[in-house]
């Protein structure tokens, strides 16, 4: 178990420590670090896309798992993404509990989640993480949850994940998360990559909310996409029917086999 050496607890009245707490924070992320953070779901661990190694060893993470990336405004999302959805529904998600899923734009170095074409954008209503970001404006940093891969306690304080205190350079000790039922779920992830419609991949704790909004603005799931495509397609292949109730006789006449064969 960790001692707890590298824990600076976090005081939200204090502006000068906690100011202090971001500076160390970043000045750990430049050095290489990985730092744990309280989010608005659970507390995650982060580094410098450039180091993202760093978290798949200390979470014993397969290689082949993407990781996420920390954004400060959801407006950023799209300097890493490729657009598919309007302002209106990132501003409408974004802060908040959900990781939006989206392709990779050539703006995101080759060598972060290798062989992956889409990726996570968090930005949590978690004011420490956000200042993180704000004082890395240029800079990728890569996001997981505090624990070890495929664990099933979901960290909303620093004990739940006290067994990896000495892996990592800096815990930022903001308190335990909001507990309750939903707590745990992490954040609800949506693939948002294919324009009009939206795929859930984890429920998390925001799935009726978040549907919500997106159906409000008219996007429909993916499965309902697919439905909709199949009955298409079911539709276009079926031959209509003749309604003979519909035809006058000459019509009729025209129809019976005897005078199909002399119009061949």
């Amino acid at each position: 178990m960790g001692t707890g050496s590298n824990i600076v607890k976090l005081d939200p009245e204090n502006n000068g420590e906690w100011f202090k707490a971001v500076h160390g924070a970043v000045e750990c992320l430049k050095r290489g670090g990985v730092i744990a953070v309280p989010t608005d779901t659970l507390y995650g661990l982060c580094t410098l896309a450039e180091n993202a190694d760093r978290l798949y060893k200390l979470k014993r993470r397969p290689k082949g798992k993407p990781l996420g990336i920390f954004v400060n405004e959801g407006e950023d999302v799209f300097n890493y993404a490729e657009r598919t959805v309007s302002n209106g529904i990132i501003k409408s998600l974004l802060p908040g509990p959900v990781t939006l899923v989206f392709n990779r734009s050539q703006k995101l170095p080759s060598n972060f989640n290798i062989g992956t074409q889409s990726v996570g954008f968090r930005v949590p209503q978690a004011r420490f993480v956000r200042d993180i970001c704000r004082f890395l404006p240029y800079r990728f940093i890569a996001q997981t949850s505090a624990n070890v891969s495929g664990t099933d306690l979901n960290p909303i304080k620093i004990e739940d994940f006290q067994d990896l205190w000495d892996e990592i350079d800096m815990i930022i000790d903001g308190g335990t998360i909001l507990e309750n039922n939903m707590s745990r779920l992490g954040s609800t992830v949506i693939d948002l990559s294919l324009p009009g419609q939206f795929k859930i991949l984890r429920v998390g704790c925001a799935e009726q909310e978040t549907t919500k909004i997106l159906r409000e603005y008219g996007l429909k799931s993916f499965e309902e996409v697919q439905r909709e495509k199949i009955e298409a397609d079911a539709k276009e292949r079926t031959t209509p029917l003749i309604d003979f109730e519909e035809k006058d006789n000459d019509e009729i006449e025209d129809l019976r086999p005897e005078r199909l064969v002399g119009n061949k």
